[in-house]
């Protein structure tokens, strides 16, 4: 049997079969293929100017997002590997093999991480976000552009200062936006604070990051109380109870 070679998509593909294509790479678990076909999509629609609809704009979140979720679990293996070893042969020097597992995480899994994570980043400044068509759409990108800098952040445990303060304009772009022009009980509106919280969390702001929970959860609640005659569905209770979860792992004595 010949080797396999990476999987290469057609350049003639029309918008339809970016998405279909998407669709079918999802379906096989092939999201590495799957990034693929969406930024080929981008590329296109960029070159027409013309925006993403929003199902697209969630397919392509959902590529990126999955990737470096696998590459995220597999930095976090061998960190618990490195960690393991080190305990074992903690009164001499680190052994060949945590040297080895140190040294792929440092110059394999990290570089890829940052290297999508930045792909993901330009994508959205130079395309994505200047082409919203809704405030909804802007906050989710912006979001998204928030997230991607947080993941850099994660990695960058030495130097993460930069990629922090990118994560944090960005979440804030998107939380005034989000302020301004959705509701509170808004799903997107209610996932940002979390997101948000998670920046703070990582930059060791636990009270930052529990007063945006605390926040966005009062004024949900609120929003509520004062509109009863409106039926809610079960996802915003789903959300607030995540909020409240969190908000109690971060301060108890909410």
């Amino acid at each position: 049997m010949p080797p396999s070679t990476p999987y290469q998509i057609p350049q003639y593909l029309t918008r339809d079969d970016c998405v279909d294509g998407a669709w079918l790479t999802k379906d096989a678990n092939r999201y590495q293929d799957m990034i693929k076909f969406v930024d080929h999509l981008v590329t296109l629609l960029g070159t027409q100017g013309r925006p993403l609809y929003y199902y697209e704009a969630m397919l392509l979140a959902d590529a990126y997002k999955t990737v470096h979720s696998s590459l995220r679990e597999s930095r976090q293996a061998l960190m618990q590997d490195e960690d393991v070893v080190s305990e074992f042969f903690r009164e001499g020097s680190p052994s060949k093999h945590v040297l080895a597992v140190r040294s792929y995480r440092e110059k394999i899994i990290e570089p890829e991480m940052i290297d999508l994570c930045e792909r993901f980043i330009n994508m959205l400044d130079v395309h994505l976000i200047p082409s919203a068509v809704s405030w909804t759409v802007k906050v989710i990108y912006l979001s998204l552009l928030g997230d991607f800098h947080r993941y850099v952040a994660e990695v960058l445990v030495r130097n993460r200062s930069l990629a922090a303060r990118e994560a944090r304009l960005a979440y804030k772009q998107a939380q005034e936006i989000a302020r301004d022009h959705l509701k509170p009980t808004d799903d997107e509106r209610l996932f940002l604070a979390l997101k948000f919280s998670t920046l703070y969390k990582l930059m060791n702001q636990p009270v930052k990051a529990c007063l945006i929970i605390k926040k966005a959860f009062h004024e949900a609640r609120n929003y509520v109380e004062m509109d009863l005659k409106r039926r809610y569905d079960e996802k915003l209770w789903k959300i607030m109870l995540i909020m409240w979860e969190k908000l109690e792992a971060l301060n108890p004595h909410v």
